[in-house]
């Protein structure tokens, strides 16, 4: 498969007319944390983990027992990439439920994001994106490894 398939066959995965409410959010990372134990260089790992640790404390709050119980989910895209200066940072896709109001839930966003072991300050929230989101975030640069980019295990399609 080409990278080109791949990228079509991704872009229909994603499907975005069947949205509701998309909102088009960046999250940065730090380079390092922080512990008792020492200092922690991120790694690819440690990002996808935090992004984890991050949509269960979001779903958690809208959801309640339910995104355990039940698996209810915050319907999202997770794809990871590398900026110019070596940063680390995920571009996401997060279907709004329509029953939160879309300043909560950036506030919710920026609150969770930045209370998690990895989240840097830099947050971009865009709450009306267009398509051009979906093709800006499939793009083949920044990717070391466009396949691996895409975080599927912090996907979720309704």
């Amino acid at each position: 498969m080409t990278l080109k398939d791949y990228r079509k066959a991704l872009l229909t995965f994603i499907n975005f007319p069947a949205w509701k409410n998309p909102v088009a959010v960046t999250l940065t990372l730090k380079h390092v944390f922080h512990s008792v134990a020492g200092s922690i260089r991120l790694t690819s790992n440690h990002a996808a983990k935090n992004v984890r640790h991050f949509f269960n404390r979001i779903n958690r709050q809208y959801f309640g027992n339910a995104s355990k119980r039940f698996g209810k989910r915050l319907q999202a895209i997770s794809v990871l990439e590398v900026s110019r200066e070596g940063r680390l940072h995920y571009h996401l896709l997060i279907d709004r439920p329509v029953h939160i109001d879309p300043i909560r839930f950036e506030t919710d966003i920026r609150s969770i994001w930045k209370s998690t072991d990895w989240g840097y300050d830099q947050i971009h929230i865009d709450p009306n994106p267009d398509d051009g989101w979906i093709y800006y975030i499939t793009k083949y640069s920044q990717k070391p490894e466009y396949a691996d980019a895409i975080d599927y295990l912090n996907c979720h399609k309704a």
